[in-house]
C-alpha cells in the first residue's frame, strides 16, 4: 500500500496533534509514503506559523524540520509537472478546492494511475474536511475513513 500524505497529515507525522498517534500507527504498517513535492513548502510554512503562534518553540520547529529533511528522500515525491497541474485544474473546478488542495488530490490520483502495481493500493491521508470529501467523491480510499 502507498500512503499519500497531504500537508495536514504530514504535519501530524511530526507535530503532536489530535490524530497524530493514529496516523503514526498507520504509517508504521506501511513501507511506501508518497506526497507532492510542494508539501515541503507547506510543512516549512506550518512550522513557521507554529512558532509565530507560540504553539512551537524555534528549537522544536528546527528539530522537526531536521527530522523531516532526514526522511524526505525516502518519500515518493510526486513532481508537480504539467500533467499534475492539468489534473489539479480539473480537481479545483470539479470539487471547488483551494489551489494546493487540488494539487494534492491530483498528485494522489497520479499515484493511483502511474505508481500502483497489482498488489498495491493508494490511500490518501488528509485531515482537511473539504479535501477528504473531494477525494472520496473522486473514488480514492481516504484515511481516516470518516472525518
Amino acid at each position: 500500500m502507498i500512503i499519500y500524505l497531504e500537508a495536514s497529515a504530514l504535519v501530524k507525522r511530526y507535530v503532536e496533534e489530535q490524530g497524530s498517534e493514529q496516523l503514526r500507527r498507520l504509517l508504521n504498517r506501511q513501507s511506501l509514503v508518497a506526497t507532492a513535492a510542494i508539501t515541503s513548502v507547506e510543512l516549512a510554512a506550518a512550522l513557521t506559523r507554529g512558532v509565530r503562534g507560540q504553539r512551537l518553540s524555534q528549537q522544536e520547529a528546527d528539530l522537526i524540520w531536521q527530522s523531516f529533511q532526514n526522511e524526505w528522500n525516502d518519500f515518493i515525491q510526486v513532481s508537480v509537472g504539467s500533467k499534475v497541474i492539468h489534473q489539479a485544474i480539473e480537481c479545483a473546478r470539479t470539487y471547488g478546492l483551494r489551489g494546493y488542495d487540488a494539487v494534492h488530490l491530483a498528485a494522489a490520483q497520479f499515484c493511483v494511475t502511474n505508481l500502483v502495481e497489482n498488489t498495491l493500493s493508494v490511500v490518501m491521508a488528509t485531515f482537511d474536511q473539504e479535501l477528504h470529501n473531494a477525494a472520496r467523491q473522486a473514488g480514492l480510499d481516504v484515511y481516516p475513513s470518516n472525518l
